[in-house]
């Protein structure tokens, strides 16, 4: 097991960001984790990633064999809202809608969503693309039954998909890549099952965007914009389509394989620049954590807090018992419980306790004046401000 090197270069050059040991951590399905844990960039390529030691590698097998998808919702996608309006659709509807936007989908083909969970792609895509054929494939079998129940699928595999038999017109990668210990060389071996002028779909968080994507304990890498078509050049993919907005706080993108392998070099001064930023991120974090206590001391009472996933489980977790109730404004969650407090409308939140924003600053802003809209008399208490720039 490779303890000292750069998930994506093998450079051993890599720097570790020492405030983050002072940071709790949450899992990729929103539960509370250690803290203390380690958090490094490479100094030769600029990856943010987790040290691939014994301890990340612990955490990940015991994160997985208890692994509940979307338990705010009882299993249900969650729900992507439009800036301004508020209006909410599912994640895969909205990314298919985002991907129909730059490529033609053909009439029929066969596609492999790797990492597929409960099939929320793959009944999306089946909706829309009926004559495909559909391929689910899990690591854990949890969800094979749920799986093969869905219209246009033809199998269900448990295990690595490498082994799988046979090619794919469509392979897709959702919140896939980020979990992978090796993402070159796991890209590399997928080109085998990628049909000639096939589609490689990869979505992954955005952490300069979305600082609260750094906590996740499971996550193995952590991508910008230049780091992940980095990735898929020097795992022989041309990159087709690119984007930061279809998703907010995500990174989407859609490749083709080629025969032409890559070293991609990162000048030193990049590399510098993605480490001054990760850090400037992770003191945000602190200081978000820092107003989220400041503002339940001055109520003198637990507070609400908005949203009911990955941030709003970490500031939770850093709050300790200091929280009182959480506000969402996805319908399949209002009305259930996360970490054992209750989620609450905007319309319905108390007026006289603070509500904690638990977002990157520019949507706290945006998202503040609707829901202002929605209940004027909200007590709303907004993130720090950051540097925008991105290296």
């Amino acid at each position: 097991m490779k303890t000292s090197l750069c998930r994506i270069c093998d450079s051993s050059s890599l720097e570790e960001i020492e405030e983050f040991t002072a940071l709790h951590q949450v899992t990729s399905d929103c539960r509370p984790w250690s803290g203390g844990g380690h958090l490094v960039t490479c100094r030769s390529c600029g990856t943010v990633q987790k040290p691939h030691d014994e301890r990340w590698v612990s955490d990940c097998r015991a994160i997985y064999s208890d692994y509940e998808l979307y338990t705010q919702s009882s299993g249900i996608e969650q729900a992507v809202f439009e800036a301004d309006s508020g209006m909410a659709t599912t994640r895969s509807e909205q990314l298919l809608q985002r991907i129909a936007e730059c490529v033609s989908i053909p009439r029929s083909g066969q596609l492999l969503d790797i990492g597929c969970g409960n099939g929320s792609f793959l009944r999306v895509f089946g909706s829309h693309a009926p004559q495909w054929k559909l391929w689910g494939s899990e690591l854990h079998s949890r969800y094979r039954q749920e799986i093969e129940k869905i219209p246009g699928v033809e199998r269900f595999h448990h295990g690595p998909a490498e082994e799988l038999p046979g090619d794919f017109d469509w392979i897709v990668l959702l919140h896939v890549l980020e979990h992978v210990p090796n993402p070159v060389q796991y890209l590399d071996q997928l080109r085998s099952k990628l049909r000639t002028n096939g589609t490689l779909v990869i979505e992954v968080p955005h952490h300069i965007q979305n600082p609260f994507e750094l906590t996740i304990a499971d996550h193995a890498c952590h991508f910008s914009s230049v780091v992940l078509q980095r990735i898929l050049t020097r795992a022989r993919y041309a990159v087709e389509s690119f984007a930061d907005h279809w998703i907010p706080r995500e990174l989407s993108a859609l490749a083709r394989a080629t025969d032409v392998r890559k070293s991609v070099g990162s000048p030193v001064e990049e590399a510098s620049a993605a480490a001054s930023i990760v850090r400037s991120r992770v003191r945000w974090l602190a200081d978000a954590a820092n107003l989220a206590r400041q503002s339940a001391d001055q109520a003198g009472c637990p507070i609400g807090v908005f949203g009911s996933s990955i941030a709003a489980t970490w500031i939770t977790t850093e709050l300790d018992s200091s929280v009182a109730f959480f506000v969402d404004e996805d319908p399949s969650r209002v009305g259930r419980t996360h970490l054992g407090h209750p989620i609450l409308t905007p319309k319905r939140a108390p007026t006289d306790v603070p509500i904690y924003l638990a977002l990157p600053r520019g949507q706290a802003e945006t998202i503040a004046l609707r829901l202002q809209t929605q209940n004027p008399s909200l007590n709303l208490i907004l993130p720090p401000e950051w540097n925008e720039e991105e290296p």
